[in-house]
């Protein structure tokens, strides 16, 4: 079975041969690169502990969006998740949804890419899974493999390749894949510079996760709260297919994380995987469930969106 320390020292390396951060918290610029699908820069830079991802169209007086914030802890091993915060940690939660952890049989999707953090979190935890992702731009993969520590997972005992780095349109993967009840989780994290693309969460691409995914899977959309539009819009096309989901705000206010369960029965969290996944993790999970559950609703009709 393969590890990511090789990935983890390359990544190690890169940052100790890097000038030291200079006094008062500065942020330090590892690399500026053009997206290769929209008018913007991808951009890593460092703080005195984390690694930031941020698009940024370096109009004045604007802010880059911020993709991705990881602690360098969770770069080297042993790796240290207990610092995950934000959307990535709700989108996680719904791994504790099933009655068992990821094991030698648990497949993920994972669409958007970023810095990583949902399949490394999956892959350094649990030795026997596999995770494919499907990334747009292949400027982001390159960087998500040189600072993030994207790669080096090997194969499970099986033989198969525990990440899958696909560069290519997550949405036209989703809807010509033929591999029927083949995902425990489809994760939906697709972001442009301005947020969620309106015309990406549509009734077919989420017609399209519900064959995809097993009997039991889950499907986790991460949307932004100031854009009700697209995410109460992709909460009504779920409740087409799903029995039933439950909607998360996290605590900055900034992101809705949807999770919809294709079981029939009411979308429900599993005691015992939840108290195995704070154990195996270091992350305070229920805390998650008891400040950010904003709602839960059952199939309210057979109806398919406009």
């Amino acid at each position: 079975v393969g590890s990511p320390s090789k990935c983890a020292a390359h990544v190690v390396a890169h940052l100790v041969a890097l000038a030291p951060e200079a006094d008062g918290g500065t942020i330090s610029e590892l690399c500026s690169l053009p997206s290769q699908v929209g008018e913007y820069k991808v951009k890593v830079v460092r703080t005195s502990d984390e690694l930031q991802l941020h698009f940024d169209d370096d109009i004045p007086g604007t802010e880059p969006s911020v993709q991705t914030v990881i602690n360098q802890a969770m770069l080297v091993e042993p790796f240290d998740f207990s610092s995950i915060d934000g959307y990535c940690k709700t989108m996680l939660l719904s791994l504790a949804y099933s009655d068992k952890l990821p094991d030698q049989e648990w497949r993920g999707l994972v669409v958007g890419l970023g810095g990583g953090v949902l399949p490394r979190f999956v892959l350094s935890l649990f030795a026997q899974a596999t995770v494919e992702v499907v990334e747009l731009d292949p400027v982001v993969v390159q960087v998500a493999e040189t600072y993030f520590g994207c790669a080096g997972f090997g194969s499970t005992d099986a033989g198969v390749e525990r990440l899958q780095l696909i560069v290519g349109d997550g949405k036209r993967h989703i809807l010509e894949s033929t591999s029927d009840e083949s995902y425990d989780n489809i994760f939906i994290d697709a972001f442009d510079n301005d947020g969620v693309p309106f015309q990406f969460l549509t009734p077919d691409l989420i017609e399209a996760c519900h064959r995809l995914l097993k009997p039991s899977g889950s499907l986790v959309l991460n949307t932004w709260v100031v854009h009700d539009i697209v995410s109460y819009s992709a909460m009504r096309k779920c409740m087409v297919h799903f029995p039933s989901l439950e909607a998360y705000t996290t605590r900055d206010r900034l992101n809705r994380v949807v999770i919809a369960q294709k079981a029939p029965g009411t979308c429900a969290l599993q005691p015992e995987t939840l108290a195995q996944l704070q154990e195996r993790a270091g992350i305070p999970f229920p805390s998650v469930v008891e400040e950010e559950l904003e709602q839960r609703l059952p199939r309210v009709s057979g109806r398919r969106p406009r």
